[in-house]
């Protein structure tokens, strides 16, 4: 348990959320709306399991709520709050907004506490840009479009984003479907650490 401590607090299971299912807003084009299907009141579930570069496995759920509005420096956000079912682990509160040019994230908990792109608009295939990933200067790519099988269900046009840090220490490949948002993501660690997030059940805001 101390080690699935450890890489918790090491923030990779938000750093995921930073980068996924981003919301609100209007896009440019309705097909990207769909693979961001967050209004206040959505819910998603994840099992997640971790393996240590030790090996040791552990097993635990994760959630995301989406909350309120909320206005900072003339901007718009909407809050988002990651939580995982371990005793004595706090929630993590994220804000985002989205515009034309792409998913911008602030996270008013960390010092630094400045805005960053996370995800740049509209989605296609080949689309590749620069940012800050697990600390690191990164790159990310749109794979492409594919059909992932979760359990009992099949999620088809699925985008397939993939970040890898510059220095090559870690790298995050996540999967986004429409309607539905993420229902896969995978962080994996030069040193042999992985976090595997798989979605268990996902809850629309009520209409």
């Amino acid at each position: 348990m101390n080690a699935f401590r450890r890489l918790i607090d090491h923030s990779m299971f938000h750093r995921i959320g930073l980068l996924l299912l981003l919301p609100l807003a209007v896009f440019a084009s309705p097909s990207a709306e769909r693979y961001f299907p967050l209004k206040p009141g959505s819910r998603w579930v994840w099992d997640i399991t971790v393996t240590t570069p030790d090996g040791d496995v552990s097993k635990t759920t994760g959630t995301r709520q989406i909350g309120s509005e909320v206005v900072r420096s003339g901007n718009s956000y909407i809050q988002m709050l990651d939580s995982m079912q371990i005793p004595g682990s706090e929630a993590h509160a994220v804000l985002c907004r989205v515009d034309d040019a792409g998913v911008f994230i602030l996270e008013e908990q960390r010092a630094e506490n400045t805005e960053q792109c996370d995800i740049v608009l509209p989605l296609k295939t080949g689309q590749i840009w620069n940012k800050t990933f697990m600390g690191r200067p990164s790159t990310s790519t749109v794979l492409g479009l594919e059909i992932l099988q979760i359990g009992a269900v099949s999620y088809e046009d699925c985008y397939h984003i993939r970040t890898q840090s510059d220095d090559g220490a870690c790298k995050q490949d996540f999967w986004l479907a429409p309607d539905v948002g993420m229902v896969k993501a995978e962080i994996t660690s030069k040193g042999g650490g992985r976090m595997l997030l798989r979605l268990r059940e996902f809850k629309p805001a009520a209409k």
